[in-house]
């Protein structure tokens, strides 16, 4: 199995299409339990949800479809069960969980909202809303009480808010209102984030299973020093670019309105 696993860690498109049947997701996630494959899974789990293989570094953002956003929600789910869940996160797959979630930040930050949140959280995602809010909030709960996976958190929460801060604030006709309302949503969100996993610190310092200082600095340095990696291949602009993408869909759709009802005002006349 851990062959298998690594087979799909280096293929998304095959990756993807395994765990889009629940029954063989749940049934790898659950084996993690009383075998060494933990990380294996990680690996295939994170080529799934973002089409990116293990060892690759994109080249520009991929969209989730909804079959990804899907298997998210599952792992999920099964994460975010009571008294059961928090047993699949470890050391061997707490990094892999988190570099999920920082990937799928433009869909947890709608998780709270629902639809219509889409103007505020851009996304080209093919199911923005596709993820269930509590589940969301006790995955990003149970993977922060792994130290890597904590990171890799704060690290893709930063990224996703400072992009789009930055987005908002160079395009305001971005939001249909006020922009200040949309700068607050953001910081809301990423104040839930933080508040999130700083619970699930002190839930851990209180348990005695907080690591030490000097750990949790290593960890931050090494998952810093992975999206650096991306940055120097010249792509920690990728949210940016992706936000850019975003962008230049919406003023086409926004354009081929406007030309629609143009049309029917002429029809009129």
């Amino acid at each position: 199995m851990t062959g298998f696993m690594d087979a799909l860690s280096h293929n998304a498109e095959a990756a993807t299409n395994t765990f889009a049947d629940e029954s063989v997701l749940d049934h790898v996630l659950q084996s993690t339990r009383y075998t060494d494959r933990g990380e294996s899974v990680g690996h295939a789990l994170e080529a799934a949800v973002t089409s990116v293989s293990f060892g690759e570094v994109p080249t520009e953002p991929a969209p989730h479809s909804k079959t990804q956003v899907e298997i998210m929600k599952n792992v999920m789910n099964a994460v975010a069960q009571p008294g059961t869940g928090a047993d699949l996160v470890d050391s061997a797959i707490g990094a892999s969980f988190g570099h999920m979630a920082s990937a799928y930040m433009p869909e947890i930050s709608q998780a709270p909202t629902g639809e219509g949140s889409d103007a505020v959280f851009l996304s080209d995602s093919a199911d923005p809303p596709g993820l269930e809010r509590v589940d969301s909030e006790r995955f990003l709960y149970e993977v922060s009480r792994d130290k890597d996976g904590r990171a890799a958190i704060r690290l893709g929460e930063t990224i996703y808010t400072s992009s789009l801060l930055e987005a908002h604030i160079s395009d305001p006709s971005l939001f249909d209102g006020d922009s200040n309302t949309a700068i607050k949503t953001i910081a809301t969100n990423a104040g839930l984030v933080e508040g999130i996993v700083g619970h699930s610190v002190a839930d851990a310092a209180i348990s005695g299973d907080l690591e030490s200082e000097k750990s949790e600095n290593e960890a931050l340095k090494s998952q810093g020093d992975l999206y650096k990696s991306v940055a120097s291949a010249g792509e920690w602009g990728l949210w940016r670019w992706h936000l850019r993408t975003c962008l230049a869909q919406w003023w086409e759709r926004r354009a081929a309105d406007s030309l629609a009802e143009s049309s029917a005002w002429r029809s009129i006349d």
